[in-house]
């Protein structure tokens, strides 16, 4: 298939996802409305945007309705543009002794909140089996992971940890009674009769509270005695892990520290052990292929997750107070270029590398679907709302 064939199946692929979800847009009545409109303003206001984070981030403190409503006219009463709910409510706020206010800082709050769901699945390990539950029962695989990494103390860290085991041991009473996606072949008890229905995502260095670049050794040794007993507990119950790449600094102790535990004897038989790539960094791709020529030397196959990368303001303004060259692309279409070109790269090499495609991006999406090696399909016939069937294109990730 030459690039000009390709370019065009990327695009009819693009469009196939618009259309099918053309039609699924909330009403007003429905509380997704408000969640979509203001993310949409967000993502097209920049100062909004960074108010709002500013104030999701102090809501949890807001226990009271004249805190809630003075942080409401604090934050979204001034001159800059805001979506017309959250400006009416702070306008709003000081009118009748703050009732009506009060009333619309409430509603606020139960939006923001609702917004928040949309993210996180619970509270507890009650609550996440309840969300987890209904993904699995609409045909939808998951990765689940703890908010909390930046632990600032071992106790904390220790705390981080026991959280996973406690969270995998309900996960390992439930998944008994859900049914596995269909594939073609493969094991039973298994997606698609070739992955596990449980896949967990770990920060590693919320594991170890003193994690430095200038002490690599020690913490990789540190973060190994307490993932250890997480990944026995992942490989007792037969499902997946994978670990985050975190901030440029911790990369090369993460990377180390995912060798050494793919490469254990305890666990070297076992394949589901994954790594995110991050492709905004621009050495990504040289990365990718010394993983990729480590585990053909040692014959071990793993998992890749793919992913843009999320602390690209962090490594901006780190790189420019340090007078460092900027380790991210700073133009959003290199990412997208370098996500392309890197999941061609993972597909050629799909006999060894299980390639989870994690996007919010169609363009991207598409892109890897239309990859030739990515037609190694159980059943291709899936709906492309569900494209978790695609062996090659886990949603886990998303």
């Amino acid at each position: 298939m030459d690039k000009k064939e390709l370019e065009t199946r990327i695009v009819s692929r693009g469009k196939e996802f618009f259309k099918s979800i053309s039609g699924e847009a909330p009403s007003i009545f429905n509380k997704g409305w408000w969640t979509g409109k203001v993310m949409d303003w967000a993502m097209r206001h920049e100062d909004f945007k960074v108010q709002l984070f500013r104030f999701v981030d102090v809501l949890p403190y807001l226990n009271d309705s004249e805190n809630l409503v003075r942080h409401i006219k604090e934050y979204f009463g001034g001159e800059a543009e805001v979506p017309a709910a959250l400006k009416f409510g702070a306008n709003l706020s000081g009118i009748g002794g703050g009732f009506t206010g009060k009333i619309l800082g409430k509603t606020i709050r139960a939006n923001i909140e609702g917004m928040g769901r949309q993210f996180i699945i619970g509270e507890n390990a009650g609550e996440a089996i309840k969300g987890i539950a209904k993904l699995r029962k609409d045909k939808f695989t998951f990765t689940v992971d703890l908010l909390g990494e930046a632990t600032v103390s071992e106790e904390e860290s220790a705390a981080y940890a026991q959280g996973y085991l406690d969270l995998l041991e309900a996960l390992a009473g439930e998944q008994g009674g859900w049914h596995p996606l269909p594939g073609a072949g493969g094991e039973a008890g298994l997606d698609w009769g070739t992955q596990p229905m449980v896949n967990a995502s770990i920060k590693p260095s919320a594991l170890y509270s003193q994690a430095r670049p200038v002490d690599m050794e020690g913490a990789v040794q540190a973060i190994l005695a307490r993932i250890k007993p997480i990944y026995r507990r992942i490989v007792r119950m037969g499902a997946a892990m994978c670990i985050d790449i975190e901030q440029l600094r911790y990369r090369e102790i993460t990377v180390e520290l995912f060798k050494r535990l793919r490469a254990d004897p305890e666990f070297s038989h076992y394949p589901h052990l994954g790594l995110v790539q991050q492709t905004y960094l621009k050495d990504t791709e040289e990365q990718v292929r010394n993983l990729l020529a480590w585990g053909r030397k040692h014959k071990l196959p793993f998992t890749l997750r793919l992913v843009k990368g999320a602390y690209w303001d962090a490594e901006t303004v780190m790189a420019k107070q340090c007078g460092w060259p900027v380790p991210v692309w700073t133009r959003k279409p290199e990412s997208d270029l370098s996500y392309e070109k890197i999941a061609r790269l993972i597909l050629e090499n799909h006999d060894l590398v299980y390639f989870c495609c994690a996007s919010h991006n169609v363009r991207s999406i598409a892109a890897v679907m239309e990859t030739p090696w990515t037609w190694v399909c159980p059943n291709p016939a899936m709906n492309s709302r569900h494209f978790t069937a695609w062996p090659n294109l886990c949603a886990r990730g998303f």
